[in-house]
């Protein structure tokens, strides 16, 4: 399978996806909420003393949707973005005590690197 390079354009929609994701998450969960199914609460919990630990997850959501799609697109860019991703949800993970999926995290940033190196290899030729 050959990966394929990201345009400007293919940049641009990213960044754009992420940035609405980011602004309408709130929103689809307080409709989610008023129906019973909240996603997440925001607790008021902080990481590094400045970050809401409702917002990493929302980053770590909104990065995941992307990363699939950039995957299933087969842009090699996906990988870069399953790094930040992984680093992310390892942080919600061990915010929220769940040391197992840590782990598994772990596991995954593992398998980001290698896959960044095996597309990179073969874009190569």
């Amino acid at each position: 399978m050959i990966p394929k390079s990201a345009s400007k354009a293919v940049w641009l929609i990213t960044a754009a996806f992420i940035v609405i994701g980011l602004a309408l998450f709130p929103t689809i969960n307080d409709l989610l909420a008023s129906y019973g199914y909240a996603v997440v609460e925001d607790d008021s919990s902080l990481f590094l003393g400045f970050i809401s630990f409702f917002w990493i997850n929302v980053i770590a959501f909104v990065l995941s949707i992307t990363a699939q799609a950039a995957m299933i697109l087969r842009y090699s860019f996906n990988w870069w973005l399953w790094i930040i991703v992984n680093f992310v949800w390892l942080i919600v993970n061990l915010m929220s005590g769940n040391y197992i999926f840590a782990i598994q995290t772990m596991v995954y940033q593992v398998n980001a690197f290698i896959g960044l190196y095996e597309w990179h290899r073969s874009e190569r030729g």
